[in-house]
C-alpha cells in the first residue's frame, strides 16, 4: 500500500494535473487498431522510434484484415527499426487474426477480451481502453512507473499488477462507468476493484454466492443509491472536478433523502464520505460507517448485514444483496 498521507497524495495529484494539464499518450494513432499495434511495437522501443515506423506501416496495412493476411517477411521488414521485429510481427499478425476470428475485426472495449488476445497483457489493454475508448479501466504501469512509484513512496510492490492495485487504492477512486452507478461496470466488463471487494465481503458477511458480474444495476432496482461525493471528473484526471460544486450537491442530496418519510439508511464509505455524517445529525436516519471498499480494512466490516439490521429496526425488510452468480 501507499506510504504517503492522504494530504500528500492530494498534493501530488494536484501538482501533476497542474504540471501536465493536457497530458497525452505519446504514440501517434487514429484508430483503436493503430493504437493497439503501436503499443505492441513500443515494447523495448521508444515511442519516438515507433512513430517513425507507423506511418508507412498503417498506409500499407490500413485494416485488421490487411495485417492478418500480410506476408510475414514484408511485415518484418517494416518493423525492423523497432527491435525484436520477428516476434513483434508474429504478435501483431496473431492479434489481428484473433480479432478477425472472434471480434469481426474490431478491437474489443473490455479488459477481459483484450487480455485474451495473443501477447496482450493488462498494461497494453489499459493503454487502449484509456486512450482509444476513454474508458479509465486502470492505471498504465510501464517500466517507468515500476521504477519511479516505489521511489516516491507510492508502493512497496514490484509486480505491475500489484503496483496498479496499490495506486488505485491510493487514489481511493474507481474508473468512470458507463451506467452512472458508482463502482458498477457494464455487463461483460471486468468488475471494478471496489465491486470485487463487495463480492468478497458479501460471501463472508451474508454467505452470498460469488458474483459473475460487476453490473450493480440490480441493487439500484432494490432501492440502493450508489453515489460518489464527486461523481464526475475529466477522463483519467482524478479529483479534477473537486471543488466545483459537487460537494454542495452531495450535502443537499443527503439532506433531502434524510427528510423522506420512509426509512433511509446511509452507508458512508471511506473518510471522504464519513465527513458528511454531520449533515445527518438532526435526522432520524441511521448512518453506517465503513472503510472505502478498496481499503484492506473493508474486509470484515459487516457492511451489508449492518445495513439490513438498521432497516429491520425501522420495520423494513432487509435488502437482497445477491448478484447474478451464473
Amino acid at each position: 500500500m501507499a506510504m504517503l498521507s492522504s494530504q500528500q497524495i492530494s498534493t501530488l495529484i494536484e501538482r501533476l494535473n497542474n504540471k501536465h494539464p493536457d497530458a497525452r499518450y505519446e504514440l501517434d494513432w487514429e484508430t483503436p487498431l493503430q493504437l493497439l499495434v503501436g503499443t505492441i511495437l513500443a515494447a523495448q522501443c521508444t515511442d519516438e522510434r515507433v512513430n517513425k515506423v507507423t506511418p508507412a506501416l498503417f498506409e500499407k496495412y490500413p485494416t485488421t484484415a490487411a495485417f492478418a493476411e500480410a506476408e510475414r517477411a514484408e511485415l518484418e521488414e517494416l518493423l525492423k527499426q523497432t527491435g525484436f521485429y520477428r516476434q513483434k510481427a508474429k504478435t501483431v499478425q496473431e492479434v489481428c487474426q484473433a480479432l478477425m476470428a472472434k471480434h469481426d475485426g474490431e478491437v474489443p472495449k473490455n479488459m477481459d477480451d483484450l487480455v485474451a488476445l495473443p501477447g496482450v497483457a493488462r498494461k497494453t489493454a489499459n493503454v487502449v481502453l484509456n486512450n482509444a475508448f476513454r474508458i479509465p479501466s486502470g492505471i498504465i504501469v510501464d517500466t517507468h512507473v515500476i521504477r519511479v512509484a516505489p521511489r516516491m513512496g507510492l508502493t512497496t510492490q514490484t509486480k505491475p499488477e500489484k503496483i496498479e492495485k496499490d495506486l488505485m487504492q491510493m487514489l481511493g477512486e474507481e474508473p468512470e462507468t458507463a451506467d452512472g452507478l458508482a463502482w458498477s461496470s457494464p455487463e461483460g466488463q471486468t468488475p471494478t476493484p471496489a465491486a470485487e471487494a463487495f463480492f468478497e465481503e458479501l460471501i463472508d458477511d451474508l454467505g452470498c454466492w460469488p458474483s459473475v458480474t460487476g453490473d450493480l444495476a440490480s441493487w439500484a432496482e432494490r432501492g440502493v443509491l450508489l453515489w460518489n461525493a464527486v461523481p464526475t471528473r475529466r477522463a483519467a484526471k482524478v479529483g479534477s472536478h473537486a471543488g466545483k460544486g459537487w460537494e454542495e450537491f452531495t450535502r443537499a442530496l443527503l439532506l433531502a433523502l434524510s427528510r423522506r418519510p420512509d426509512p433511509v439508511v446511509f452507508a458512508l464509505l471511506g473518510p471522504k464520505l464519513a465527513g458528511y455524517r454531520r449533515v445527518l445529525t438532526e435526522s432520524p436516519c441511521e448512518a453506517v460507517l465503513a472503510p472505502h471498499p478498496t481499503a484492506p480494512e473493508f474486509r470484515g466490516s459487516g457492511l451489508f448485514s449492518r445495513i439490513n439490521e438498521s432497516l429491520e429496526r425501522r420495520g423494513e425488510s432487509g435488502i437482497w444483496w445477491q448478484l447474478r452468480s451464473f
